[in-house]
């Protein structure tokens, strides 16, 4: 019974891991992040500060909670099957590479058809952006780490612990030096984003090294620890706010953003534990679980689809009147205080869009491979 709640526990974290990364490519078209600019390079006129602070936690939760259950998840087959990590290695790097040219073939035909043309070598930029993907390469590098670390520390890597205080200060040192605002996107090779990788391993080997895993509650909510939370995330979206449009006391709010990073998120792993928790005492887990694992097996496809996808749709919503900046406009946009209902609008049609696109994928998936009888 111990295990099968465990299970489920960990299967509703990686569906809310996949959720919040579909969403935040989405909510990326509304924002105002200059520092992701250049990597996505889709921006409304009137950019909104709620989805950009919405942006950047979701950029922030998922990833983290995305590189823990993927050190945790492999934990006990590394030990138990002498091969296993060097096997994952080799499929998340043939994921990388057919992904990475089916997405750079087709963007190259879409960008050519909106051009009447077939562009030349140089003009295809696309090409270094690794289209989101780096994940799988990372994830392919932390497993070949793991496979040297197993054959020089033998049993012994199997009992080290780390301490939630290592990642938490790797984490807030990473962020400071990249400027306090959110740890950059390594779609570039530089000593910046480096920065990033060094960080998420962190995270991943610290879910690596947990035994039972970070899945539970240590003590019951209480409303002091709900109001704590709560003040904690607070502080978090307003650091965020003052860094992206330039408040004052600029060194201070990059000490408390970097601070507040990795805090900010341990605070929402905890609102969903307690969710997890409550939601488990008042349900049936059969048609939630077959959700759960519906998005596990299909997240990577959706992920990859849903990006160019979204340039193709804002594309279209431009044709049919929607403005949007374009790069060499984004340094002159001002923030909007006010915000936009036009803003939302498309935000929520996008939102919806890909809803209705889950959904009908997911009634494909149950016709295809529907309930047992017994």
């Amino acid at each position: 019974m111990i295990n099968e709640l465990q299970d489920h526990r960990i299967l509703t974290l990686k569906s809310i891991a996949i959720l919040s990364l579909l969403i935040l490519h989405i909510a990326l078209s509304f924002t105002w992040i200059p520092q992701l600019y250049g990597i996505w390079p889709i921006g409304t006129n009137t950019p909104s500060i709620n989805l950009t602070g919405l942006a950047s936690f979701l950029n922030l939760f998922g990833l983290l909670l995305f590189f823990i259950l993927s050190g945790f998840s492999i934990r006990k087959k590394a030990f138990d099957q002498e091969h296993y990590l060097l096997e994952k290695v080799q499929q998340n790097t043939r994921r990388f590479i057919w992904y990475y040219v089916l997405l750079s073939l087709l963007f190259y035909l879409l960008l050519s058809a909106s051009e009447w043309r077939f562009l030349t070598f140089f003009e295809c930029t696309f090409l270094t952006s690794f289209y989101h993907l780096w994940f799988l390469a990372a994830l392919a590098f932390f497993q070949l780490l793991l496979v040297f670390a197993r054959k020089i520390l033998a049993s012994r890597l199997q009992n080290i612990r780390i301490p939630l205080f290592i990642p938490l200060s790797i984490h807030a040192l990473g962020l400071f030096f990249q400027g306090g605002v959110f740890l950059k996107t390594p779609t570039q090779l530089d000593s910046s984003t480096l920065l990033s990788i060094g960080v998420y391993f962190c995270w991943f080997f610290y879910g690596f090294t947990l035994c039972n895993g970070p899945f539970r509650l240590s003590k019951p909510f209480s409303a002091l620890r709900i109001l704590g939370v709560m003040t904690l995330l607070s502080l978090y979206f307003m650091a965020k706010t003052a860094l992206l449009f330039s408040w004052t006391f600029g060194l201070f709010w990059q000490l408390l953003g970097s601070v507040l990073d990795p805090l900010a998120f341990l605070a929402a792993l905890q609102v969903c534990f307690w969710l997890i928790e409550k939601y488990h005492q008042q349900r049936t887990t059969q048609s939630t679980d077959y959700l759960q694992t519906f998005l596990q097996r299909y997240q990577l496809p959706i992920y990859v689809f849903q990006i160019p996808l979204i340039f193709l749709l804002v594309s279209i919503l431009e044709k049919m009147g929607a403005v949007f900046l374009t790069l060499d406009q984004l340094p002159q946009a001002l923030p909007n205080w006010e915000e936009s209902l036009s803003t939302w609008g498309l935000f929520y049609l996008l939102l919806l869009f890909f809803t209705l696109a889950l959904l009908l994928l997911w009634r494909y998936h149950q016709q295809k491979t529907p309930h047992s009888k017994e």
